[in-house]
């Protein structure tokens, strides 16, 4: 039996249409989760949800997942000055370790959020191993707004922060307590990536220099295109414009 072309060239297209009719389907299923077939016509695109920040790298499998089950949205205080990093001793203001000092070894700004070392932890019994249960010490986060308060060094006791500058113009912490400088230690220059400091940094070879980067390629001019190019190629034109009119 012979199948036409017109024939044949009449079914691949139905087929692909229904191809691309389930594959819309499928796709927003997949952004809506929604276990139900949405009409093709009609649908509105979901726009993407915003990114919810936890301890967890963003690629790694606990970050996918929180992001996956959690629906909330999460309220921040956005703020302007951040006054507490890495490396900062603070005291803990709220839970079992009210008034105890630790050091901040890890920060979310999307959150405000900060961990201090070994305090404000959780602990959870998890399954035994070898016939001994196992004993998991997970730190809590703390906001930085309310929970927490940096540690004066000339008294020991919380202080708040203000930031001033110094005669030479430099940006610095300055204690409301005692009035003392409070410079930010080596931690705060880390990576969070691979904990390397930002001064240990070295230029490589695919790095843009600091000369080429100051170097000034272009100085503006009230010349036309035209005659800006006549004066980099050494070209002299004598010959005046006609004019132009505009109605």
């Amino acid at each position: 039996m012979r199948i036409s072309g017109n024939s044949s060239r009449m079914r691949v297209t139905r087929v692909l249409c229904n191809y691309f009719k389930r594959y819309v389907e499928y796709e927003m299923r997949q952004s809506s989760g929604v276990d139900y077939k949405v009409p093709i016509y009609g649908w509105v695109r979901k726009g993407k949800r915003n990114w919810k920040y936890s301890q967890f790298h963003p690629l790694s499998a606990q970050g996918q997942m929180i992001n996956k089950t959690s629906k909330e949205n999460d309220l921040v205080e956005p703020i302007k000055d951040w006054k507490i990093f890495r490396g900062d001793r603070v005291q803990v203001l709220i839970g079992k370790d009210k008034g105890r000092h630790g050091l901040v070894n890890f920060i979310i700004k999307e959150r405000n959020w900060c961990y201090v070392e070994g305090l404000n932890c959780e602990y959870k019994l998890e399954e035994e191993f070898e016939g001994q249960p196992l004993l998991k010490k997970t730190e809590k986060p703390l906001l930085v707004t309310s929970e927490v308060r940096l540690v004066d060094p000339a008294d020991n006791e919380p202080t708040d922060i203000e930031w001033k500058y110094t005669e030479d113009g430099k940006k610095v912490r300055v204690s409301v307590r005692s009035g003392r400088i409070l410079p930010l230690p080596a931690a705060a220059e880390d990576y969070y990536d691979d904990f390397t400091q930002i001064s240990s940094y070295k230029d490589g070879d695919k790095d843009t220099n600091k000369e080429e980067l100051q170097r000034v390629t272009f100085e503006p001019s009230l010349k036309s295109f035209e005659e800006d190019i006549f004066n980099q190629m050494g070209i002299k034109e004598d010959r005046k414009p006609g004019k132009t009119y505009w109605y």
